[in-house]
């Protein structure tokens, strides 16, 4: 028996963000029982390709976390993948994890900008320390979400590096403050008292005093754009300087004796590898500097331009001494990779539920008005009910199918062709379906139906196992699960999702037959009564006719059929909308059976 994989779905944006989910992917790739997919925006590509991990670029493609059992991301600045990720994941109730790499933006990276309304807060949130997880909840993120972990780019440093570093050689990490923050930014206000070329004149002004021979090089973080922004500095001064395009790499914290920056997290991380590091942020006052290694001691800030000569020549011509190995030990040696995975299998084993049964019920009968006998209609060889039947077991998350027809003698040849083509089914009252489909489900022993009615013969597998996913991920969170409601799919590839808990419910509540006939229209009527959720389109596709009910409609069906039926794989949707977008001709065969739609946009 083929085990089914735990599918976990990492995204990041940023750098730091990417190296702290990294290690973790690794570890899941090479495990058999995960099936591992990797969505990434941004810079953050650049450091995938750098380490061989293969992703989804969501900045050129579109992506889809249906099925996902697990959500795990970094922490991004701005309108970043993380947000978007994590937003959809909480719709389709799959839970998500955040690990935050830095001590700094918290509510930005969970919030919309400019606002702390924590929109995109995940179920739970992996911090560095005690530090960062104090400093959380003092911005009131609830108390029961942050668990320490440690951050896993922090396992692979070496306080050896030092050993091999030159001596003249001094790496200036550049921050883009003045590219990133604007003058009135809530979510960064002290970033505006100090920008990178002021920083940057400052520390060259100070080294030229202190030693000639002092070489610098300027690392630009990946987000900056402009380059060219300290070529008047570099031409003036007395320094051999260059600068390093490349985004931040290993060779620029390993070779250089000294790291000169003003916040980012690289100056904390060449701090751990055993570094002589300077943090330089004018104006700012300590009480409020973000970068742990100052508060540690691992690093030495400066926050006065006038102490910063005195500062960098205590720095550059004090011996490389050990600092505090327990620290750096409590940060490098804190086996963070493996505690984030404990902390993933435990939440998936959290979550782990009873297997659901969920079927596919076909809803026909032979007494059609508009186009008698339709049930048994042949398209490109096979019956309507033959093809919906094929399609529908093409579906990976159903695990039965069955037909619900009416009990009366003319549907008798319905279920005799049930039979004969290995359809399970089900018969009961023509115009009670509530009962009808009650006795479906109870017959099939299943927690939930896909109901699909006889005239969606191009009824979409992936449509289904996309609906009955995100059922499955948080079966309590649904009475009724549709696509209709209001419709943005095709008309035709219309279903809807009902729990056994919900026959049980109408069928001892509705009284009247219209109602008992119209079930799914009556729960759609009451909202308050019901929690319902509508599966949409990010485009409106509701005004494209793929249904059968009119001889129109069966022309177009059967072209469809015969242009894209002979392929191997059961088309679906994607191939539908190719097709009619190269032959819109095809699209006026039936263009005056406009959609029925109750006025509550609700469709019949």
């Amino acid at each position: 028996m083929k085990i089914k994989k735990h599918k976990i779905i990492f995204t990041a944006q940023d750098p730091g963000g990417f190296n702290a989910i990294a290690p973790v992917i690794k570890s899941f790739e090479k495990d058999a029982r995960f099936d591992v997919s990797v969505i990434l925006a941004k810079h953050a590509c650049i450091y995938a390709e750098k380490q061989n991990i293969k992703y989804l670029n969501a900045d050129k493609t579109s992506f889809d976390i249906s099925g996902a059992d697990l959500i795990f991301t970094g922490t991004s600045f701005g309108d970043s993948i993380e947000k978007k990720i994590i937003f959809e994941a909480k719709e389709k109730g799959i839970p998500t994890i955040s690990i935050v790499d830095f001590w700094t933006d918290y509510t930005p990276s969970f919030s919309d900008p400019e606002k702390r309304n924590f929109k995109y807060l995940p179920d739970y949130i992996l911090a560095v320390d005690e530090i960062m997880k104090k400093e959380m909840e003092a911005e009131g993120f609830p108390k029961n979400k942050i668990f320490i972990t440690g951050n896993p780019s922090f396992d692979s440093f070496d306080t050896k590096l030092n050993k091999k570093a030159d001596k003249n050689l001094i790496t200036f990490f550049c921050q883009p403050m003045s590219e990133l923050y604007k003058k009135d930014s809530k979510d960064y206000k002290n970033a505006t008292k100090f920008s990178e070329v002021k920083v940057f004149y400052d520390i060259v002004e100070a080294i030229e005093k202190i030693d000639l021979n002092k070489k610098i090089i300027i690392d630009f973080h990946p987000r900056a754009k402009k380059l060219n922004k300290f070529d008047k500095i570099i031409k003036k001064s007395k320094l051999k300087i260059e600068k390093n395009i490349k985004p931040y790499g290993e060779n620029s914290v390993k070779n250089p004796e000294i790291i000169i920056g003003m916040s980012t997290v690289v100056l904390f991380e060449a701090a751990l590898a055993g570094k002589k590091v300077l943090s330089y942020q004018p104006g700012l006052k300590k009480k409020i500097d973000y970068l742990a290694s100052n508060r540690l001691g691992l690093s030495l800030p400066v926050y006065k331009k006038e102490d910063l000569y005195l500062a960098l020549k205590r720095l550059i011509f004090q011996k490389s001494k050990a600092k505090n190995l327990k620290l750096i030990k409590k940060y490098t040696q804190n086996n963070s990779t493996q505690k984030v995975i404990n902390f993933i299998n435990d939440i998936l084993k959290k979550n782990q539920k009873k297997k659901l049964k969920i079927v596919a019920c076909i809803q026909a009968r032979i007494g059609s008005k508009r186009l008698k006998g339709k049930a048994l209609l042949k398209i490109a060889g096979k019956s309507l009910i033959e093809s919906m039947f094929c399609r529908l077991k093409a579906a990976k998350e159903i695990d039965d199918i069955i037909l619900s027809t009416a009990d009366n003698k003319e549907n008798d040849i319905l279920a005799k062709h049930a039979e004969k083509i290995g359809l399970k089914y089900y018969r009961g009252s023509e115009k009670d379906l509530i009962s009808r489909h009650y006795g479906a489900i109870k017959k099939l022993n299943a927690d939930a139906m896909v109901l699909v009615t006889g005239d969606c013969p191009l009824v979409d597998p992936k449509i289904v196992d996309n609906m009955v996913a995100v059922y499955r991920n948080n079966p309590k969170k649904f009475d009724f699960l549709t696509n209709t409601f209001p419709p943005t799919f095709p008309h035709g590839l219309d279903m809807d999702i009902i729990p056994a808990s919900t026959f049980e419910k109408i069928d001892k509540e509705v009284k009247f037959i219209y109602d008992r006939e119209c079930f799914a229209a009556y729960i759609m009527k009451n909202p308050r009564k019901f929690k319902i959720f509508n599966m949409r389109k990010l485009v409106n596709l509701s005004s494209i006719r793929l249904t059968l009910d009119y001889k129109e409609d069966l022309i177009l069906i059967r072209k469809i059929f015969e242009a894209l039926g002979n392929k191997k794989r059961v088309f679906d949707e994607k191939d539908i909308l190719n097709f009619l977008r190269k032959n819109p001709e095809i699209l006026k065969i039936n263009k005056n059976r406009i959609n029925t739609v109750l006025s509550k946009n609700i469709r019949l």
